[in-house]
């Protein structure tokens, strides 16, 4: 993996070109047919490797989040933060209209440089909250901010032990996300807990693209698929499929059929 230097961290990501026998071999063309994968909290960019073989007439952009995989360590974490380090790699590369796909955490920061640059060729966000709309009650915040609390007070092992087996449904899947949870410290991932919180504000954003905004059927972490309706209602065109037999980590439960969405999504984009 390639590293930029960024504040307080050294950001970690690897880019490769469309492989495709048949692919546009200058690199224009294959910039501009990059779709950004950024995963979730916890995890890795390994959490995406079920899609690198149906991307090869893509180029694929993987990225470990600030705090995480081997953008570690780091001083300071925001989605913020986290949005600009995306949109420093995408220029050290010379980048221009890439489809940005994230899930959970990853779809935070979608939405964040969705906000704060846009330009993107589309966004597809999984397992997030529409995190800038006005749809969440006091006591849906405290309920999520008391649910960050109370975790600190358990065991990393258990901790680790009670996200693989929420954000998943299959139990390759959670042997996967066990994995790359183990490369993260506990004090790092409630912080980060924290800090994706601070990031649900009220906020005037219009997709300047195509979006979809998936969910796993399954999906019991935090209150994501209680608001997919919400998607719809404040952002006009979206696309919203559930995706079956999968939890959070929907790519991984159901590949097949992530990999069927993600490829439409993708035709859509061009």
């Amino acid at each position: 993996m390639e590293k930029l230097q960024r504040p307080g961290c050294q950001v970690a990501y690897s880019y490769h070109p469309a492989q495709a026998e048949g692919a546009e071999s200058t690199q224009g063309a294959e910039v501009a047919r990059t779709v950004v994968l950024l995963h979730s909290q916890g995890l890795s960019s390994k959490m995406w490797e079920p899609q690198l073989p149906v991307l090869t007439d893509w180029g694929v952009l993987r990225m470990d989040i600030r705090g995480h995989g081997k953008s570690q360590p780091c001083e300071g974490f925001s989605v913020a933060e986290a949005a600009e380090d995306l949109c420093a790699v995408l220029e050290a590369q010379g980048i221009t209209k890439p489809v940005l796909v994230g899930i959970a955490l990853g779809g935070l920061v979608v939405q964040e440089y969705a906000l704060r640059h846009g330009g993107a060729a589309g966004y597809m966000v999984v397992g997030a909250l529409p995190m800038f709309l006005p749809r969440y009650s006091a006591l849906e915040l405290r309920g999520l901010r008391f649910s960050v609390t109370s975790t600190k007070a358990l065991p990393w092992e258990m901790i680790k032990d009670n996200i693989a087996t929420a954000s998943t449904a299959t139990r390759e899947s959670r042997k996967a996300v066990k994995a790359m949870l183990n490369g993260m410290a506990k004090d790092g991932f409630m912080r980060i807990s924290g800090e994706m919180l601070s990031c649900i504000r009220p906020e005037p954003l219009t997709f300047d693209a195509p979006i979809l905004a998936a969910c796993g059927m399954q999906d019991t972490v935090g209150t994501t698929l209680r608001h997919m309706r919400d998607w719809e209602k404040g952002y006009p065109g979206v696309m919203t499929p559930i995706i079956p037999g999968a939890s959070q980590a929907a790519n991984l439960d159901n590949p097949g059929y992530f990999n069927r969405i993600l490829l439409a999504f993708l035709d859509k984009c061009k």
